[in-house]
């Protein structure tokens, strides 16, 4: 499941990824400018999930 997200991460250009050696080789992924471009995104996703996490946290302790 990994690797089919990660193809799809590469397929659209997102990720970059670089084989390193001989099989079984070391892969390494980095993002590509397009990924860098969505960091502020995923940052702000993040953010914004965690707080919502903890209000939930928190009311459902409340509750009990």
């Amino acid at each position: 499941m990994l690797t089919a997200h990660l193809r799809e991460l590469e397929s659209d250009a997102l990720i970059l990824r670089e084989v390193t050696g001989l099989p079984p080789a070391p892969v390494s992924y980095s993002l590509t400018r397009r990924g860098e471009d969505l960091r502020d995104v995923v940052l702000a996703l993040e953010a914004w999930g965690t707080r919502w996490a903890v209000q939930q946290s928190q009311s459902a302790k409340a509750v009990r």
